[in-house]
């Protein structure tokens, strides 16, 4: 009776022991998952990634400096591995790194153009893109057009004009496809 006894309270002890460890793991399991919850996931956008951005203010050879400021809109979501790290419509900054305006010396127009920063959850997460370079065209029907009004002053003795290619510009809406330089972590 003694051993039965025995038994028994030894039996109870185990069992309150192992009801006592699962309901321990049980609550450390949910306080793991509510931890989790509460901390955002972190994504990394690889560099190499393409931003498809829409232009709000416009950007010209004419009108635009190096530094000078430009913001747009990605026109498409921005996927990493089937999770979306940045939300079509997100603003973005940029800035002019070099204007070059068309001519005989200089060539095409060029504009060289970055993008600084993307809207994320509300804060803007600073980025680095690759230099987006805008090139324009040749004029040659206009430049034909001065050089055959200029025939005559050759036979004078004068100077053809330096002819120059078109200016280069981006009205609002235009569509300009950045890449990611470096990576980013959201």
């Amino acid at each position: 009776m003694r051993r039965t006894l025995a038994s028994m309270i030894f039996g109870v002890l185990i069992s309150m022991g192992i009801v006592a460890c699962t309901n321990a793991s049980t609550s450390d399991a949910r306080t793991a998952i509510q931890e989790a919850a509460t901390q955002p996931a972190r994504l990394t956008v690889p560099s190499g990634t393409y931003m498809t951005v829409e232009l709000q203010d416009g950007i010209s050879t004419e009108k635009s400096s190096p530094g000078d400021p430009f913001i747009g809109n990605l026109s498409k979501d921005v996927v990493v591995d089937g999770l979306t790290a940045f939300v079509k419509g997100s603003i973005v900054h940029g800035r002019v790194l070099e204007v070059q305006e068309p001519g005989r010396e200089k060539g095409l127009a060029q504009l060289k153009l970055e993008l600084t920063s993307v809207e994320h959850n509300g804060k803007d997460v600073p980025i680095q893109t690759q230099t987006y370079v805008g090139i324009g065209h040749h004029a040659k029907k206009r430049d034909a057009e001065v050089v055959s009004t200029k025939i005559g002053e050759i036979a004078d003795g004068g100077i053809v004009p330096a002819t120059q290619g078109s200016q280069l510009r981006y009205p609002p809406e235009t569509r300009l496809l950045f890449t990611l330089a470096s990576p980013v972590e959201i």
